[in-house]
């Protein structure tokens, strides 16, 4: 069982066999932002498609997608400033705390749909379309490499 604020060890996963990242993009992604971009390696779905997206306010963007319109975005950004684009008020707002970071989950009864934290001078999120526990996000923030 999962002790709330407390990480398990984290264990790199790939994703699914037959799922490969076709987007010839994601080698020269870094050069593009000017620093390096991490990936989410375990999702709560299947990724069927990966874009990489660069804006000019020196945000970088990760956009998985997978069956259903089930979608993940994964954004850095440097500085502290929330790069998550969600101005939503959740209900429910819990701290995770990583091996390297503390990570501010946000969500509703008990299915949280946003993480926060920051990292050696960047701003990181990762939103969710639909909510999962803290459980399932403590597996998937691991897999952030």
């Amino acid at each position: 069982m999962l002790q709330r604020g407390v990480s398990p060890f984290c264990v790199l996963k790939s994703f699914p066999q037959g799922v490969e990242k076709k987007n010839e993009k994601a080698k020269s992604f870094p050069q593009a932002v000017g620093f390096s971009v991490e990936e989410a390696e375990t999702l709560p779905f299947a990724p069927q498609e990966v874009l990489y997206m660069a804006f000019d306010s020196g945000l970088a963007q990760v956009e998985y997608r997978g069956e259903n319109g089930m979608t993940a975005l994964l954004r850095k950004s440097q500085g502290m400033e929330d790069n998550s684009g969600d101005f939503n008020q959740y209900p429910d707002v819990e701290t995770l705390t990583m091996a390297d970071a503390d990570v501010t989950l946000k969500g509703a009864d008990g299915r949280f749909t946003l993480a926060l934290w920051q990292k050696d001078g960047f701003s990181h999120s990762l939103s969710l379309s639909q909510g999962q526990n803290i459980e399932s996000w403590a597996e998937m923030l691991c897999s952030v490499k």
